[in-house]
């Protein structure tokens, strides 16, 4: 009987590209998987899913507002009454008695509460993957009822809830095959790279960081006085025409928009300037690249730099948060990492450690695993 899985989750890309990791290793191992996946109809997976060739199912449910305005304060009160009606819950029980599932994996999000509930009272096993350092609030929750919970990091464990803890596996978080498989050498020769030449990767995720963006703004000048330097800078669409104009006429800076190279850009780069995203920092990890982490000081619970200290302890990376870097200024930032090759060379060695490459094939064996222990039993006629 070949598996039936589905997969939950989204609101940002840090949600669903471990999720498609994982299901391109499963299409790899059992072509004849059928796998869905549920999200929002508003948010970013509405659009990747479906054009991965994944069928997709949506659920009305939204996540609550934490401004203190008049609309937020609608927002929520709304939000409460969907919840209270279990408007998504019963949502979620439809799409999992139509599809019958072999398991169910949660790739973060709060759709993930509803279809994670579902699951349970369903008597499906339920996969969840945490890939930021400490687990959030959907994670503690669902982590109570579900079969696996696969985590980034070991000391993540020791935040979960104390009954979930010996469900707890740490598979690494799931990332492109791409990313790994890209061959240095033939990396630098397609982005036209000298062999002399040090190559540094900044950027902000794919709208861009309009902090980095200032910060490397602020380094021009003195980026023409080191010209064995090579800084390649992925703006985001909304600040490219302002630093390709400021960068005009300098050999060795590149503004681009948006990069779709960038299983290419790790494995070329000496250093990367980035914020310290989930899955940024696994893609740094599984290929031992030296960083310098500038953490989002608005993501939910401060995760990014929960992050990007839990590589920066262990040397993997340099962290410097932003107060930090406007006081000392990009340049300097950048000459003290690449100043001395061991410290650099050390960086990534120490990153490379606590890589794992192989994340998302191991997860997918755990779905697997899961899977086949409730292909054996009949689905729960839950409610």
């Amino acid at each position: 009987m070949r598996p039936r899985i589905l997969f939950a989750g989204g609101g940002t890309g840090g949600h669903i590209y471990p999720g498609i990791a994982v299901i391109d290793e499963i299409r790899q191992i059992e072509p004849g998987a059928s796998i869905r996946w549920v999200g929002t109809a508003r948010r970013m997976e509405a659009t990747i899913i479906p054009k991965k060739s994944i069928p997709f199912d949506c659920i009305h449910v939204e996540g609550f507002s934490r401004e203190k305005t008049l609309r937020a304060l609608a927002h929520n009160a709304l939000n409460m009454v969907r919840l209270a009606t279990l408007g998504p819950l019963w949502e979620a029980l439809r799409i999992i008695r139509r599809f019958r599932p072999n398991a169910v994996v949660a790739t973060g999000g709060y759709v993930c509460g509803p279809v994670g509930l579902a699951a349970r009272l369903s008597r499906v096993p339920l996969i969840v993957l945490e890939q930021n350092a400490r687990p959030g609030l959907t994670t503690r929750l669902l982590s109570r009822v579900a079969t696996f919970i696969c985590v980034s990091d070991s000391e993540t464990v020791d935040l979960l809830p104390r009954g979930a803890r010996a469900r707890a596996l740490r598979t690494g978080n799931p990332i492109r095959r791409a990313i790994v498989e890209a061959q240095r050498d033939a990396a630098r020769r397609r982005l036209r790279l000298a062999d002399d030449k040090i190559l540094v990767v900044v950027v902000g995720g794919s709208l861009g960081a309009g902090m980095l963006n200032t910060a490397v703004r602020g380094c021009l000048d003195g980026l023409q006085r080191w010209p064995e330097i090579e800084l390649i800078h992925i703006t985001g669409e909304r600040y490219h025409a302002e630093l390709e104009s400021a960068g005009r006429g300098i050999a060795n800076y590149r503004a681009v928009a948006y990069a779709d190279n960038m299983p290419d850009l790790l494995a070329a780069a000496e250093l990367v300037v980035a914020r310290s995203g989930a899955t940024t920092t696994a893609e740094l990890t599984a290929r031992g690249v030296p960083s310098i982490l500038v953490p989002w000081p608005g993501a939910a619970a401060n995760h990014q730099l929960h992050n990007a200290k839990a590589i920066a302890d262990r040397g993997g990376a340099v962290l410097v948060c932003e107060p930090e870097l406007q006081a000392q200024g990009l340049e300097s930032v950048l000459r003290g990492v690449l100043s001395a090759r061991d410290r650099w060379q050390e960086l990534g060695r120490h990153a490379a450690a606590l890589g794992r490459p192989e994340a998302a094939l191991i997860v997918a064996h755990v779905v697997f695993t899961a899977s086949r222990a409730a292909a054996r039993r009949p689905l729960a006629a839950a409610v």
